[in-house]
């Protein structure tokens, strides 16, 4: 038994029907966990027909890993051992599940993803390598293949993190008990993050995602507490990168690029400060 399952706030009805019409065909069941969407009512009443869809209303924005964990504990329930986890802006190709099949007994798997191609930029290096797949440190939530008594065995995702982090996260509990994260060798989703385009710097092009203030301050607070909780994981080298440099880079972008740069900027810092408060 195979599942997927999209965590919804006020999505974009026709890019959500894309999303949903492309993977459906693909999976047992496909389970939403909706986060207090204003236009529930309508997403229900479209989907409503289909047996293998099931829908789930929380009530309001619990955050992501609450719906990620509501839709694992669903999907194991009905006897499911893999889910496929998405945004609900992404779109799936027509043969993703069968493509991740082929490594379904890769020793110690907990999760696949593949590439993914932005639907706002094209990067000029895209990642290329000739084998069937790469052992990875880890990967994001949407396009993501998990193997649910894997994700059951490290607990699940972190709630205390909301979102942002939340997927990297997992990746190292599971990286930190010895299980496998792979990257496969095929083009598998059409995905989108943020508003992202590409802007040019000393010579290079670097990401502008242009999240809102409470994204920044997400962002800000849960890299710290990530980097806390797996201390004794992380090497000096990655600390550096991820905690220090997603820093100090998040702050130029914002002063460098995006607009709103003031309410973006006093909501990273309140994150840093919140960050370093947070007990693990």
């Amino acid at each position: 038994m195979i599942a997927a399952g999209i965590v919804l706030y006020n999505a974009d009805l026709e890019r959500l029907h894309e999303n949903i019409m492309s993977v459906k065909n693909q999976v047992d069941i496909l389970i939403l966990i909706d986060n207090g969407s204003k236009n529930i009512d309508v997403i229900q009443e479209k989907y409503d027909k289909y047996d293998t869809i099931h829908l789930k209303k929380l009530g309001e924005n619990k955050g992501i890993a609450v719906a990620l964990n509501e839709m694992s504990r669903i999907a194991l329930s009905m006897g499911c051992e893999w889910i496929l986890t998405l945004d609900q802006d992404s779109v799936c190709s027509a043969n993703l599940i069968a493509c991740y099949m082929n490594y379904i007994n890769v020793p110690k798997i907990a999760m696949m993803s593949c590439k993914m191609k932005d639907r706002n930029y094209c990067l000029e290096k895209q990642e290329h390598f000739y084998n069937e797949y790469v052992e990875i440190e880890q990967c994001i939530t949407s396009g993501c293949f998990m193997n649910l008594k894997a994700a059951q065995d490290v607990g699940f995702f972190d709630e205390k993190m909301f979102i942002d982090y939340v997927d990297f996260d997992m990746c190292a509990m599971l990286k930190r008990k010895g299980y496998c994260i792979i990257l496969c060798n095929f083009d598998g989703l059409l995905h989108e993050l943020g508003r992202g385009e590409l802007r040019r710097f000393i010579f290079k092009k670097h990401l502008i995602t242009n999240h809102s203030p409470i994204r920044r301050y997400y962002y800000m607070r849960n890299v710290i507490y990530y980097t806390k909780k797996h201390k004794e994981y992380i090497s000096l080298k990655r600390k550096w990168k991820e905690l220090y440099g997603s820093i100090f880079y998040d702050i130029a972008v914002i002063v460098l690029y995006e607009k709103d740069k003031v309410s973006k900027l006093q909501h990273a810092f309140k994150g840093i400060c919140d960050g370093i408060k947070m007990q693990v």
